[in-house]
């Protein structure tokens, strides 16, 4: 099972993180890279990958958020939390 963004964003709002935007979602992402990427107007580029690089963020601290949590309620004082490689 992959965890999609609702799920990150249903659990890193739990612990407090907040988007940017909330009408900001992975079909929105979508089209956005289409047009950073194919888009003949430069300022439709610019803002695209403007977007792209919020949204990414805005999900990578998401991460972070419960990872933190996670790995400052680990209830397993046998096993280690996992780790990024």
């Amino acid at each position: 099972m992959t965890a999609t963004r609702e799920d990150l964003g249903s659990i890193a709002e739990l612990l407090g993180h907040t988007w940017e935007s909330e009408e900001d979602g992975g079909e929105s992402s979508q089209v956005w890279f289409d047009e950073a990427t194919h888009s003949s107007d430069p300022d439709q580029r610019l803002k695209r990958s403007k977007q792209l690089l919020t949204y990414n963020e805005n999900d990578v601290v998401a991460t972070k958020v419960i990872r933190d949590y996670l790995k400052s309620n680990w209830p397993f004082d046998e096993v280690e939390p996992p780790t990024l490689p």
